[in-house]
């Protein structure tokens, strides 16, 4: 687990656990642990990131339905 990113860590435990044995999430929550990390922080971080992300790519981070609806409420004002 060492040669993954931090925020590949935090994907594997918070987001994809399901997808690992129970030996990989014990060996990515000992390399979290070992390297400090916060649970909250990362979060923040990766999400920081996604908005990030889609503002470069064009979007605006919020999904097509939300958008829509805000374009709409902001229409009526």
């Amino acid at each position: 687990m060492r040669d993954r990113t931090d925020k590949e860590l935090y994907c594997l435990l918070y987001g994809d656990a399901q997808s690992y044995t129970p030996d990989a999430i014990d060996a990515a929550r000992e390399e979290f642990s070992r390297r400090q990390l916060n649970g909250q922080t990362m979060r923040s971080l990766v999400e920081a990131e996604r908005i990030s992300s889609a503002k470069r790519n064009g979007q605006h981070g919020l999904p097509a339905g939300r958008a829509l609806s805000a374009a709409k409420e902001w229409r009526r004002r």
